[in-house]
């Protein structure tokens, strides 16, 4: 059962991210979702541009993390380490058992296809990133766009044309269609935390909060060490033991079937 949750949350992490880079103008030189929305006033380019600017400082990213999924009936741990290129185009998540560091499962995202490799029966599995969607699986349905984002210690941005607002001095609302959030700033150019609202094909409405916390100056940029995403009962947490933002991360990471992960068996997901 263990074996089967670790397969499928590698996979829900990891296989939608290509929905996520999409260039949006959201200021000089930042990366965001969506299409363009109409020509802003001053007051939403400014508020924007604050949140634009954050996220496009993260190109690329090594780190190792202790990843913990929380619900009412059970707590699952492991060590993970976690690998990003040219923002979420290629991605590498291992997880690792957390006593005794067994390798249990690698993703790798390259480019609009993920090979997720299941250690202990040698086997791997191949498919198209549009194609896969495994969040009913987790039993924690956290929409893909928003999660990818935030294990990145980025800011999810609504997609669509987007409304934006300032409540205060640290607080941003932007709303595009069926989507809302509110983000906080702990100062003038650092977010902490985001609230977002998602309204489903129904109506029914779902708010999730993620907080990034524990910042630490890396010489690169300020990165969150502790980075949660809750909502109703649920909870994952993403704890980063080391990270090096913008780190020279090697193409080979991300090759399937590249070092020791050569000789495995593929199979029919």
């Amino acid at each position: 059962m263990k074996r089967a949750v670790i397969l499928v949350f590698c996979l829900f992490l990891v296989s939608c991210a290509v929905r996520q880079e999409v260039t949006r103008d959201l200021g000089p030189g930042t990366v965001g979702q969506g299409a363009v929305g109409p020509e802003p006033r001053e007051e939403q380019d400014i508020l924007s541009e604050r949140i634009g600017e954050y996220n496009a400082k993260l190109v690329s990213l090594s780190g190792t993390a202790i990843v913990v999924f929380r619900d009412e009936e059970s707590t699952l741990s492991f060590r993970s380490e976690i690998g990003a290129r040219e923002g979420a185009n290629f991605v590498r998540l291992d997880l690792n058992d957390l006593v005794f560091k067994t390798p249990l499962a690698t993703v790798i995202k390259n480019g609009d296809e993920v090979f997720t490799y299941v250690h202990q029966k040698m086997e791997y599995y191949q498919t198209a990133a549009e194609e896969a969607d495994f969040g009913m699986l987790l039993g924690f349905d956290i929409p893909v766009k928003l999660l990818v984002q935030s294990l990145l210690a980025r800011v999810y941005i609504p997609e669509g044309e987007i409304e934006a607002r300032r409540l205060d001095d640290l607080h941003i609302e932007i709303t595009a269609q069926e989507e809302k959030e509110v983000v906080r700033f702990r100062n003038e150019d650092i977010p902490e935390e985001v609230m977002y609202t998602y309204k489903d094909s129904t109506g029914q409405e779902t708010v999730y909060s993620v907080s990034f916390e524990q910042f630490e100056d890396t010489g690169v940029l300020e990165f969150p060490l502790v980075i949660k995403i809750k909502s109703q009962n649920r909870s994952l947490e993403i704890r980063y033991t080391t990270v090096k933002p913008n780190a020279a991360v090697s193409v080979d990471r991300f090759l399937p079937g590249n070092g020791d992960l050569g000789g495995y068996t593929r199979r029919l997901w």
